[in-house]
């Protein structure tokens, strides 16, 4: 027990002590309880804003791979449609010699149409939708029989002569239809090259 002398003569301070003092080790630390319960709440805030931050950077990476595929697409695209491109106008300028050639009876008339007919199926049915150069391929159908390069080598001289007669035989009866057709066919490629229009643009105006 204390004095009332003693308790008068102590300071604010000593009072406080000894108030501590006497209540020992049941005195709670408001501090520390304080700052373990704010840490306990800001906990599942912190998480929370570490997923936001997670989510946005990869939506952000997934739409830069987007982006990147898309690009390489449209590059892909451009580089396909370049080499159609180059392939139509080689098979143009090769329709227009080899078409010339056959007209003034420079090339022969059954070989020629075999080779148009291989550019024609390059181009696709695209360039003839209606069918109208159809002579071509069919002078090739008729022809597949004939040997050709080194297989025409092999055969007997007898076998050469009823070949040679067959492919004549097959000249003159298309001879008219495939010039007609080459006039048409000459004409289509000129105004290709004149107006730069692509080949289905071309048939559909005709």
């Amino acid at each position: 027990m204390c004095s009332p002398v003693a308790i008068l003569t102590t300071g604010k301070s000593d009072i406080q002590t000894l108030f501590n003092g006497r209540r020992g080790k049941n005195v709670p630390n408001t501090g520390r309880i304080f700052s373990f319960e704010a840490r306990i709440s800001m906990m599942p805030m912190s998480w929370s804003l570490l997923l936001l931050i997670l989510a946005v950077v990869i939506v952000f990476a997934l739409a830069a791979y987007a982006w990147s595929l898309h690009r390489e697409l449209a590059r892909r695209r451009q580089a396909w449609l370049s080499e159609r491109d180059r392939a139509r106008d080689y098979c143009f300028e090769s329709l227009d010699v080899i078409g010339r050639a056959v007209l003034a009876d420079q090339v022969d008339l059954v070989e020629g149409c075999i080779r148009i007919s291989v550019m024609l199926d390059i181009l696709g049915q695209e360039f003839d939708p209606q069918g109208e150069f159809a002579i071509f391929d069919r002078i090739r159908q008729r022809t597949e029989h004939l040997h050709t390069h080194e297989a025409r080598a092999q055969l007997t001289p007898g076998e050469r002569l009823r070949e040679d007669r067959d492919r004549l035989h097959i000249a003159a009866d298309e001879r008219d239809a495939v010039h007609r057709q080459l006039g048409e066919l000459l004409a289509w490629i000129r105004q290709a090259d004149e107006t730069g229009t692509s080949s289905r643009d071309r048939r559909a105006s005709s």
